[in-house]
């Protein structure tokens, strides 16, 4: 049984070498300091959700997967909410809109520039919503 603790034979060189087995073992599994920062970062997104109406809550947590990380299309949304599939994309523009306030998003600046995979995805999906909504 070999530990990956185990340091590297250096091969007859002079200089000590300090690296272990472990140093090249690859692994795609979050460090600790990850995990508690994707907690904060749940933890901070589901305060700044709770701020909204109840709708507007229930229309993102359903269409990002805030809740078990299935997001829905936005038909899907309408179905489950019983509302049309405008009346979703509307809603869903409105609290976006609003989440984009500084007195509501002030939690969520420090995460800015430090995101993963699925929060790239989340981004671009925000990206293509339209900055304004009009009424008539």
């Amino acid at each position: 049984v070999v530990s990956l603790e185990s340091p590297l034979r250096s091969g007859g060189s002079l200089k000590e070498d300090t690296r272990t087995i472990g140093d090249f073992v690859a692994s795609d599994t979050p460090t600790p300091e990850e995990d508690a920062q994707r907690e904060y970062l749940k933890h901070d997104i589901r305060l700044a959700i709770n701020e909204l109406p109840e709708l507007e809550r229930d229309v993102l947590i359903l269409r990002y997967g805030l809740e078990n990380g299935e997001s829905k299309t936005v038909s899907q949304t309408a179905k489950t909410l019983e509302i049309s599939v405008d009346r979703v994309r509307l809603i869903e523009t409105r609290a976006l809109n609003k989440l984009r306030c500084p007195q509501r998003n002030y939690r969520l600046k420090e995460y800015v520039g430090e995101h993963h995979a699925e929060e790239d995805q989340i981004i671009e999906e925000i990206q293509e919503i339209p900055e304004k909504i009009w009424f008539f």
